[in-house]
């Protein structure tokens, strides 16, 4: 369905646009909570929630007013406004011009270039209108996509946190990717 901004939304792709989350996203957000493999790769597994509770956390993000850089997105499939995931600005410094983020996609979009396409929108936004000059993330040392994804839009891997991480039976390492506005810039021309 086009709208009158389309072409003009600068945090929309050829794939996905980036939203503020809604409170009919509740069961596809759900969902994601249900696909262990998925909650493994970017968080971890936890037990489920109640309907009551689920619906009651999105509504305090939906509700909440952010103005220090922090963001909770909804990455939402152009083609139908399908939800992809969430996508997390969870830390935020102006002053230092540093932000990081977390990004999650259902099962039955990985793969399609949706998430690789959020993050540069997101990139491209913080950078480019709010001025931040750097980005970092940490990617589970077990979930070589994300950082072959990663890898592939410019982050370098600048560390590690050696068993950060307890799933599956056993402790796993994180691994600390950034990458800077100029290097963003060279990778990803406007």
């Amino acid at each position: 369905m086009a709208t009158p901004l389309d072409g003009l939304d600068e945090l929309a792709g050829r794939l996905v646009r980036l939203r503020g989350p809604r409170t009919e996203d509740g069961p596809a957000l759900a969902a994601l909570d249900r696909d262990t493999e998925g909650a493994r790769r970017w968080n971890e597994t936890s037990l489920p929630q109640t309907d009551e509770r689920s619906r009651a956390w999105l509504e305090r993000e939906v509700a909440e007013e952010r103005t220090d850089g922090r963001a909770f997105l909804v990455i939402e499939r152009l083609e139908d406004q399908a939800v992809v995931g969430p996508l997390r600005v969870w830390r935020a410094s102006a002053r230092n011009g540093r932000f990081s983020y977390g990004i999650a996609v259902g099962h039955d979009f990985r793969g399609a270039g949706y998430g690789s396409e959020a993050i540069v929108l997101l990139l491209r936004f913080y950078f480019g209108e709010l001025r931040y000059q750097k980005c970092d993330t940490t990617i589970h040392a077990y979930n070589e996509g994300s950082l072959r994804l990663h890898e592939r839009l410019g982050f370098q891997v600048e560390g590690r946190i050696r068993r950060a991480t307890f799933t599956a039976g056993a402790f796993h390492d994180e691994l600390v990717v950034g990458i800077t506005a100029e290097e963003f810039a060279a990778r990803h021309p406007a």
